[in-house]
């Protein structure tokens, strides 16, 4: 019997990987396949085949490799090194990888995600004939953005120019699915955006998805942003437009919440963002009903808030490259009927409704969905939210209400390099801080980009 697989490895950080060791027993194309410097943001495929005779002959063969990463800043002399492990036990193969130095090691992060914590041993299933992918990210760990400010003190560092530091990587892909056979990306978004600030306190519990405000989104990772907006015939000024929860209002004005956005992005020029302007809400008549005219003096409020900073409708199937072209950063999303270049289409939200309030029915209802083909030229969202419900965890006495969120469970369904994860458009989730969710899409984007590299195996010191 003879045992073959093909490692997908991409180095997706600014760091070059340096062979340092390589041993093999019984492996025809160990030594020949791993490259002595894999560059930062490429990719190889390296082929590992186990001898049909010698593999018979020891029943535990194994070979490593390992890897050093050259010019990381670390403040002790230890090499921060990692291991590749292939072995055959009892005719059984599996690839194993293994962190030598993790102390050194809190900003980067192999792939697979290992189901634990990131720097433990990961084990890699190998089939004959099969492909498995593993690669090295920056600034991406396995953990909630929440537990990572607070374990790490890294808030406000990778999730704020994500697409950035990747642009090597991402620039081939779109932001939309598109008929031209391009793939696009998969990005984090946050469900009912403004509603870290509600009026009313008494509908907080069922109302309230979000604890970041709109900047503090965009920093941790986000770049679509779901605004509801209200209308109050009633009122004059900024109090006529705020951001709502179906009828309920928050305390955030519509231009407050384009200024925030601005402010971003003016202060990270590389990072493009959606404002899906999902629905419009009569806030007098509590229905979603908006006159067209008031729709498109919503669209005058967008436009002059963030003059010159649009992209334009017929650009949205562009890719980063493209788009990084030119100096608008920001697309308005609007479901309305619009002739404006500056408006684009809306996002197609798919939600599974009220009704679905345990996580076997949304999965069954995400798989149903994203089994179908995601609209072309046109954004989708997956809303992976379930409704409120009052308290029942150990979370009560930090918020008063429970709420679910995105659970190591639910991570699994996006688990980066899964269909869902690559398929997806955009994952939109509450409390979008509590989750791994920025890591997951990102990480997804980046094996999607990873295939527009340029691939050499054989690189110079240079």
């Amino acid at each position: 019997m003879v045992f073959k697989g093909y490692l997908n490895f991409l180095n997706a950080s600014s760091y070059k990987l340096r062979r340092s060791n390589s041993e093999s027993t019984c492996m025809k194309k160990w030594d020949r396949s791993f490259p002595e410097i894999i560059a930062p943001y490429h990719k190889v495929v390296l082929s590992i085949e186990f001898g049909h005779i010698l593999s018979w002959i020891n029943p535990r063969a194994s070979a490593r490799v390992d890897y050093t990463l050259v010019g990381l800043d670390i403040s002790q002399n230890d090499l921060v090194t990692f291991t590749i492990i292939a072995q055959v036990v009892n005719c059984k193969p599996s690839l194993i990888i293994h962190w030598n130095s993790v102390g050194q090691i809190n900003n980067l992060c192999l792939l697979p995600f290992d189901t634990s914590t990131p720097c433990s041993p990961s084990r890699i299933g190998w089939v004959q004939g099969g492909n498995v992918a593993v690669g090295i990210f920056q600034h991406a760990e396995q953990v909630s953005q929440r537990d990572l400010y607070s374990e790490t003190g890294v808030e406000g560092e990778w999730g704020s120019h994500w697409m950035s530091m990747y642009k090597p990587v991402l620039n081939g892909l779109c932001l939309i699915p598109n008929k031209v056979g391009k793939s696009y990306l998969t990005l984090p978004g946050s469900h009912d955006s403004g509603t870290y600030s509600m009026q009313s306190g008494w509908s907080v519990p069922w109302t309230k998805t979000q604890d970041l405000d709109l900047y503090s989104q965009l920093m941790c990772g986000t770049r679509s942003l779901d605004f509801r907006t209200g209308y109050n015939p009633g009122k004059t000024g900024e109090g006529r437009f705020v951001l709502v929860h179906n009828v309920f209002e928050t305390r955030v004005s519509l231009r407050e919440a384009l200024e925030l956005v601005k402010q971003f992005s003016e202060e990270h020029p590389s990072e493009i963002v959606i404002i899906d302007f999902h629905h419009f809400v009569n806030l007098k008549t509590h229905t979603f009903h908006v006159s067209q005219e008031i729709r498109d003096e919503i669209a005058t409020i967008v436009k002059e808030n963030l003059y010159g900073m649009l992209i334009a409708r017929s650009n949205m199937g562009d890719t980063l490259a493209e788009i990084w072209n030119g100096k608008q950063r920001i697309i308005a999303a609007f479901n309305t009927d619009t002739q404006d270049e500056r408006i684009c289409f809306g996002v197609q939200q798919l939600w599974a409704g009220s009704s679905v309030t345990l996580k076997p029915q949304l999965k069954e209802f995400i798989g149903y969905t994203l089994s179908n083909q995601l609209h072309m030229g046109a954004f989708s969202s997956v809303e992976t939210v379930l409704p409120a419900i009052l308290p029942i965890s150990s979370e009560v006495i930090e918020r008063k209400f429970w709420v679910p969120t995105l659970t190591p469970e639910v991570s699994l369904w996006y688990n980066p390099g899964s269909n869902w994860a690559l398929k997806s458009n955009i994952i939109a989730v509450d409390f979008i801080e509590r989750t791994n969710l920025p890591q997951l899409a990102i990480t997804s984007s980046l094996l999607k980009g990873c295939n527009l590299v340029q691939v050499t195996t054989k690189q110079t010191d240079g």
